[in-house]
């Protein structure tokens, strides 16, 4: 059905994310675009720097977004692919915030909003 990945993250790669890739361009709807590259490495570096080492989950859906995981909890999705982008994240166990019109630069505040959301609720 859906090509996702799961494993648990390992700091001693080299890169961590390139395997995370590789199973998203097997998805059916699309492959990883240069924003979304940079975008998922970004997130595994700004993981790193937090010392957050659980298992990372991310699925291709069929609107082309990516949904993200954080130890088998939904933490947030992204969607960079087309004219319309967007990025969802939790605001507690059943509301979610959505922020559109995004731009590159605003990447590293977003991914914090996933990482003060997990911390929040220590996953």
């Amino acid at each position: 059905m859906f090509k996702y990945f799961r494993r648990k993250f390992d700091y001693k790669e080299e890169k961590p994310y390139e395997n995370t890739i590789s199973k998203l361009n097997e998805s059916k709807y699309c492959d990883v675009n240069e924003v979304e590259y940079e975008f998922i490495k970004l997130l595994f570096e700004l993981f790193n720097q937090q010392n957050l080492n659980g298992y990372i989950k991310l699925k291709r859906l069929s609107n082309r977004a990516i949904d993200f995981y954080y130890n088998g909890y939904p933490v947030g999705k992204i969607k960079l692919n087309g004219r319309k982008t967007w990025f969802t994240y939790m605001v507690n166990l059943y509301e979610f915030e959505k922020i559109t019109d995004l731009k590159q630069e605003d990447f590293n505040r977003l991914i914090n909003l996933w990482i003060h959301y997990i911390k929040m609720c220590k996953f």
